[in-house]
């Protein structure tokens, strides 16, 4: 009896250290405002966002170099958050999970009372044009101060970096992987500029870099509806998807193009 007990908890161990089963589902993440032309081809655990990142500042002129040397400015916008934020609540879906996504420590201070009592994820969009300079220059320290405050009240955290390059290593993720409940990796250049190929060795070797650094993190991988034919996008998700956690959309009007996709990989 002992020895069957011994040998059932090492077979539940080994299934636990290998890749996902081909043929899992996915989660995905959509916009709120996409939800009524997508909801047919939603499941379980999906995740639905308000977008409330910051806009660049329209004092800055595009075709001159930022007035810090460095960064763009960026500039609060009550009313997209505002009009997003309500998007978000009108939806009442058992099955999906709601997150708000911002791209500033500052916002997330600013803005939590706000926030719908059902939103469970918080993202961190840090990319130029959307997170102010400061923070883009001290990202490590400051995505830690983002985690802990998402933590200490009660919301998971999801990380979305512009350039995962930056942190290909181990060294630097050691920094950041730890205090996040998900990462998601932005690939989309990756899959339109190299291919189908290059794309999925790369989410392999990133996914396997960060559960080795925490287990529990969720990893997802992004694409862009209009980066990359259709056809290409399918083949991305379908190579990856069997080991990342999952497969996001982004997309800005084309939502037929995007429920082609998710029934293609699902």
């Amino acid at each position: 009896m002992k020895m069957t007990v011994l040998l059932a908890v090492l077979a539940f161990f080994a299934a636990s250290m290998l890749p996902a089963a081909e043929g899992i589902v996915p989660r995905t993440m959509i916009k709120a405002e996409h939800y009524a032309a997508l909801k047919d081809v939603l499941r379980p655990g999906d995740i639905v966002f308000a977008f409330a990142v910051r806009d660049p500042d329209p004092a800055e002129r595009r075709d001159a170099p930022p007035l810090d040397g460095r960064f763009r400015k960026t500039v609060w916008n009550d009313r997209k958050f505002t009009e997003h934020l309500e998007a978000l609540s009108a939806i009442h879906d058992e099955h999906v999970e709601k997150m708000v996504v911002l791209s500033s420590l500052e916002d997330l201070k600013a803005n939590l009372q706000r926030l719908p009592k059902d939103v469970r994820w918080i993202a961190y969009n840090s990319e130029p044009g959307m997170t102010p300079g400061n923070e883009l220059g001290n990202i490590e320290q400051t995505l830690g101060e983002f985690a802990k405050v998402c933590h200490d009240h009660g919301y998971k955290l999801s990380w979305v970096p512009a350039n995962f390059a930056m942190f290909d290593s181990e060294a630097r993720l050691r920094n950041t992987a730890p205090v996040c409940d998900a990462i998601v990796l932005q690939q989309q250049r990756d899959l339109q500029n190299n291919g189908v190929g290059t794309f999925a060795t790369l989410a392999q070797k990133r996914t396997a870099l960060i559960k080795s650094i925490n287990p529990k993190c969720v990893v997802e991988v992004q694409v862009v509806v209009g980066r990359g034919s259709k056809d290409d996008l399918i083949a991305g998700l379908m190579k990856v998807k069997s080991y990342v956690n999952g497969c996001d959309l982004w997309v800005m009007q084309d939502t037929d193009t995007a429920r082609e996709i998710l029934k293609a990989i699902r």
